[in-house]
């Protein structure tokens, strides 16, 4: 029974035995209950509008006006920009920066739940725990067959020259490793014979040959030629006489 029922059950029963004080005295707190119940109701009331005020309708107002401040702001700055067709509006209509829009979620009422809507750590949603499988028993089949990985039935075995395919469970002819290529070795390179230079020969030291008296072997020519004379010299060159260059005397 709600506390209404029993406030009405009360006064009629108070109107029966007027004279009753139980009754007036238990009237009397009801009365006093109901009073203090629709006040405890209306203060939540007001806690929750001012919450859902602060929390939503007050941040989801700001955005509105911010956005529509800087729409009209950048509708007149782009018209302006559109007419002059100048650099500076151009630049002007650049610089002009997006308001900071706030995140709101999407609540548009006061009748929510507080514990929930203001929850400082939401909880997360548990996963199902996968389920481990238990390991099947191992099949077991005859001496002459083996288990066929794909079908899991016991088949014959493959022969010498072929092995089962994982993919297909199908005997297949095994491979026969290639013989690898001998790259051939690379030669060494042998050094060429390098050619003789010819030695030089040594000349021989012939006779020297002797001249008259007044005479002497031209160097050149190596024939009997006169003597230079005294203030001159014989020039290994030419073989000719040329004079003495006397020396300078130092200052």
């Amino acid at each position: 029974m709600n506390l209404v029922s029993e406030l009405g059950f009360s006064l009629l029963n108070y109107i029966d035995n007027s004279e009753d004080l139980a009754a007036k005295a238990n009237l009397l707190k009801l009365l006093d209950d109901y009073k203090n119940n629709k006040n405890k109701e209306n203060d939540e009331l007001i806690n929750a509008i001012t919450l859902y005020n602060v929390k939503y309708e007050q941040p989801r107002n700001e955005n509105n006006i911010n956005y529509e401040n800087y729409y009209s702001s950048r509708e007149i700055l782009y018209n302006k920009w559109k007419e002059s067709n100048e650099l500076k509006d151009l630049i002007n209509l650049v610089n002009l920066l997006p308001p900071d829009i706030k995140y709101v979620p999407d609540i548009y009422t006061y009748t929510f739940n507080i514990k929930t809507n203001f929850s400082t750590k939401p909880k997360k949603e548990e996963e199902p725990k996968a389920k481990k499988e238990e390991p099947k028993a191992k099949k077991e089949c005859p001496e002459d067959k083996e288990i066929n990985p794909v079908t899991g039935r016991c088949v014959n075995k493959c022969k010498e020259n072929e092995i089962r395919d994982i993919k297909t469970g199908k005997c297949i002819k095994k491979e026969e490793p290639k013989a690898k290529k001998e790259e051939p070795k690379a030669k060494k390179a042998e050094p060429k014979n390098k050619k003789e230079e010819p030695k030089a020969k040594k000349e021989e030291p012939k006779d020297k040959k002797e001249c008259p008296e007044g005479k002497e072997i031209n160097p050149v020519t190596g024939r009997c030629v006169n003597k230079c004379k005294e203030n001159e010299i014989r020039d290994d060159k030419t073989g000719k006489c040329i004079k003495k260059t006397e020396s300078k005397v130092k200052k």
